[in-house]
C-alpha cells in the first residue's frame, strides 16, 4: 500500500513548490529577483538554480537518512558555495560593491562568507524551504507523518519555534526593505507575487488525506542523475561565462589569490563532508510513529501548518511597511547598515557553531541510546 502512495506522489509538482519557496526566502526577502517570475534571467538561469540545488541536497539528505536540522544546516553550508563559481560573489564581493566588505582571507571575501554561507543560504535558501513545504504537508496529515520526525520540534508551535521563525522574519523584512526597496507600499507589491505562485501550485498538489509524506519526495536513479546532469551543465556554463569586473580587478592586483581562494573553499566543503559523514545518520529516519515521543509539545493540534506560515508571511507584510516608512530617517539606514555588516556575521559564527554542537548531542545521544 505504501508503495503506491509514493508512486502517485507528485514530485514534479512538490520540485517546483520547493524551488518557489527557496526563490521567495533566498531570493525575494533580500531583496533580488523580485519579480523573477516574469524575467528571463530568473527563469532560466536563478529559478532552475535554486530549485535543483535544493533538489540535490534534500535528495542527498534523504539517501544518507541526514536529515534532522542540524544536518540539514550543514547540507546548506554545501549549497551556499555555489556562489564561488557561479557568481563570484564569494572572491569579489557583492554584486554592485568596490570589492569584499572586509577584504579577503585566505583568498575568501570573509565578510560574505560570514554572510551568505554561513547564515543566508542554508538557514533561507534551503532549510526554511524544506520547513514551509514539511508545514504545507502536514496541513493534511495533521499528527506529524508527513514530516521527518526530527524536524518536529521547529515544526510545533512552541517557544523555541516562536523565537526562530519571528527573529528570521524580522531580520530578512530589515534587508528585503533595505536592499533597494524603499518606498511605501512597494515591498507588499514584491511580496505578493511570489507567495500568490506558491499559493496556485500548493493548490495544484492533491494533499487530502495522507498520502503525501516528505520522506516520498525523493527522486530515483534516473530522476537522481537528470538532476545532477543539468548542475553540471550549469557550472559548465557559468564558470566562464559570469565574471564580474571585481574579480577581474582582484586577480590583476593579487595574482595568487584566487587559487587560494578555491583552495580554502575545497578544504571547507571537504570538512563539512566529513562532519556529515562522522555524524550518523537521523536516529528517527526510520520512525513509524513520529508523534509517540517523549514531548508533550508534539501534541496534533499544536503542529504548524500553512496557517502559521501564512502567518508569518503576514508578519512579514507588515514589517515591509513599517520599515518602509521608517527608512527616510537616518537613524533607521544607519541601524540597518549595522545590521548587514556586523550582526550577520556574527549571527553565521553563532549558527555554524550552534548547529555543530546539535550534531555532536545527537551522535552522543545514540552512542549512548546504543550502549
Amino acid at each position: 500500500m505504501e508503495e503506491t502512495v509514493e508512486r502517485r506522489v507528485p514530485k514534479l509538482r512538490l520540485a517546483l513548490l520547493l524551488g518557489s519557496l527557496s526563490m521567495l526566502y533566498g531570493e525575494v526577502y533580500a531583496g533580488s529577483s523580485t519579480f523573477w517570475m516574469v524575467g528571463a534571467w530568473s527563469l532560466m538561469i536563478t529559478f532552475p538554480l535554486y530549485t535543483f540545488h535544493s533538489l540535490f541536497y534534500l535528495n542527498l539528505a534523504q539517501r544518507t537518512k541526514r536529515t534532522t536540522l542540524p544536518h540539514l544546516y550543514f547540507w546548506g553550508l554545501l549549497f551556499a558555495l555555489y556562489e564561488a563559481p557561479i557568481t563570484k560573489v564569494l572572491w569579489s564581493g557583492f554584486l554592485g560593491t568596490t570589492g569584499p566588505g572586509w577584504g579577503l582571507v585566505s583568498g575568501v571575501a570573509i565578510m560574505e562568507f560570514m554572510i551568505i554561507v554561513l547564515f543566508w543560504h542554508p538557514l533561507m535558501s534551503f532549510m526554511m524551504p524544506i520547513l514551509s513545504l514539511q508545514m504545507i504537508l502536514q496541513s493534511a496529515a495533521h499528527d506529524g507523518s508527513a514530516v521527518f520526525p526530527s524536524n518536529l520540534p521547529l515544526l510545533t508551535w512552541n517557544g523555541k519555534s516562536k523565537a526562530f521563525f519571528i527573529m528570521i522574519t524580522v531580520i530578512t523584512s530589515f534587508l528585503m526593505t533595505y536592499n533597494d526597496i524603499t518606498i511605501g507600499l512597494l515591498p507588499d507589491l514584491v511580496l505578493a507575487p511570489s507567495i500568490a505562485l506558491i499559493v496556485v501550485i500548493k493548490v495544484a498538489i492533491p494533499t487530502k488525506g495522507k498520502g503525501i509524506r516528505i520522506q516520498a519526495f525523493r527522486f530515483g536513479n534516473v530522476g537522481f542523475t537528470i538532476i545532477i546532469m543539468y548542475m553540471v551543465a550549469l557550472y559548465i556554463w557559468a564558470v566562464p561565462n559570469i565574471i564580474p569586473m571585481t574579480l577581474v580587478m582582484i586577480v590583476a592586483t593579487q595574482p595568487g589569490s584566487l587559487f587560494q581562494g578555491i583552495i580554502t573553499l575545497a578544504v571547507f566543503a571537504a570538512i563539512v563532508c566529513i562532519v556529515l559523514g562522522v555524524s550518523g545518520p537521523d536516529a528517527l529516519a526510520d520512525a513509524i510513529n513520529p508523534t509517540v515521543l517523549p514531548d508533550a509539545s508534539t501534541k496534533p493540534e499544536r503542529l504548524m501548518t500553512t496557517r502559521h506560515l501564512v502567518g508569518l508571511w503576514g508578519l512579514m507584510a507588515l514589517l515591509l511597511l513599517l520599515w518602509s516608512m521608517l527608512l527616510a530617517v537616518f537613524a533607521v539606514l544607519a541601524l540597518v547598515d549595522i545590521a548587514f555588516g556586523i550582526c550577520l556575521p556574527c549571527l553565521g559564527v553563532t549558527f555554524i557553531i550552534g548547529m555543530s554542537i546539535g550534531l555532536y548531542r545527537n551522535k552522543k545521544a545514540k552512542m549512548i541510546r546504543k550502549s
